[in-house]
């Protein structure tokens, strides 16, 4: 998506602009991505590594205004997000965040959440894609629940890095000590947003919820300035790191019919919370029975790799491609391993050390399972672990 075929007329497409786009066009961003109905800048045309490495070092800036925030508002608005999500949202405190999931009947995922009770009445459901919001509309509709449902007039952004908690400290010093899963709300730029120790890259960073739509362009502006001394750098979400962390995006598995069990994510779901949400019944029945899929990491044996197009197969060396013991779920260049990497759906029994083989339209390559996560995120900063601890 270039500059200039943003300028040029064209007739609706279904696809929304961000608050950011402007600002992360002028950045560079040269391709994006169509996100929960939203562009979602994914490439500066930069080398991955110079990115990755401002993450790791310094301070990132990203345009997530495609992660949309559902509102429940109302006397029920706490019980009907218990009910769709996975997480017990009734024993949550005002001011903290949880990562939930919002399953169908069967236990597959519909989507992941980041998950903040605004009050006794009011909880903000921030969702990848997937249709939640015509899902909750659909069980309102067909209840007693007496809550509104609907998209609430905020665009995040986020602020990650080490360097993210000296942004914050010069911008919003009353919110800059906020522990990991924590939310607060203050000024910046003269509007009042919500902030949340939070981001999709597993390392040290805020996301910041500003009013649409000129507010948040006001926002953007002001944490991009108090960034620059810095050197704060507007980049595309970086998914490596977050694949390093284990942190996945449940859009890339779409076709795999995930749930909580295959995707490594029962540590998102509250199994035993009465009563239950959609799908706590199969899940409990899953879970019982044993997982038929296990999430595991692989690191590849290839100097270069085609892109990840579609799902590959994974096989025992030497095997014929009938035998096929799992498929792979995201493939990505590692710079934690320094080569190719993988995390996989495999069947139960494959361990740590076990060597197989990737089937891809290039021919066949040799992979070992790894621990997961590749490499869990730990701040090195004395600073940042005082915050988290």
């Amino acid at each position: 998506m270039s500059a200039v075929q943003r300028q040029l007329p064209s007739y609706p497409t279904g696809v929304r602009d961000s608050p950011y786009l402007e600002y992360a066009m002028a950045e560079g961003a040269v391709a994006a991505v169509a996100y929960n109905g939203m562009w979602l800048p994914i490439s500066f045309g930069r080398d991955s590594r110079v990115e990755y490495d401002a993450l790791m070092h310094g301070v990132v800036l990203w345009d997530v205004g495609c992660e949309r925030v559902l509102e429940f508002a109302g006397r029920d608005a706490v019980a009907l997000a218990d009910y769709l999500l996975t997480r017990d949202i009734a024993s949550m405190e005002v001011g903290q965040c949880r990562h939930a999931l919002a399953c169908y009947e069967d236990a597959t995922i519909l989507c992941e959440n980041l998950v903040m009770q605004l009050d006794n009445e009011r909880v903000w459901i921030c969702h990848g894609p997937g249709d939640l919001p015509t899902w909750a509309r659909a069980i309102v509709q067909h209840s007693d629940y007496q809550v509104s449902v609907r998209e609430a007039s905020v665009s995040p952004l986020a602020v990650q890095g080490p360097k993210a908690l000296e942004v914050m400290r010069s911008l919003a010093p009353d919110v800059a000590e906020l522990g990991r899963f924590r939310w607060a709300r203050t000024t910046i730029a003269d509007h009042d947003v919500l902030v949340s120790r939070t981001g999709w890259s597993g390392e040290f960073g805020y996301e910041v919820f500003a009013p649409d739509h000129q507010p948040a362009k006001n926002v953007w502006r002001a944490v991009h300035q108090a960034g620059e001394p810095f050197g704060v750098m507007v980049t595309g979400v970086n998914s490596t790191r977050a694949w390093e962390n284990a942190i996945n995006d449940i859009h890339y598995g779409d076709n795999l019919e995930l749930t909580p069990l295959d995707a490594g994510l029962m540590r998102s779901v509250d199994l035993a919370k009465s009563p239950g949400f959609i799908g706590s019944v199969e899940l409990k029945r899953l879970s019982e029975a044993g997982a038929t899929r296990t999430p595991v990491s692989l690191a590849i044996d290839a100097d270069d790799l085609p892109d990840h197009r579609e799902f590959w197969p994974i096989t025992r060396p030497a095997a014929s491609d009938a035998a096929i013991v799992g498929s792979t779920w995201q493939v990505f260049y590692s710079f934690a391993l320094e080569q190719y990497a993988a995390n996989a759906l495999v069947d139960p029994g494959i361990t740590t050390g076990d060597r197989l083989e990737i089937g891809t339209p290039n021919g066949r390559y040799s992979c070992t399972v790894i621990p997961r996560p590749i490499a869990a995120a730990r701040p090195s900063d004395p600073r940042l672990r005082k915050i988290d601890d």
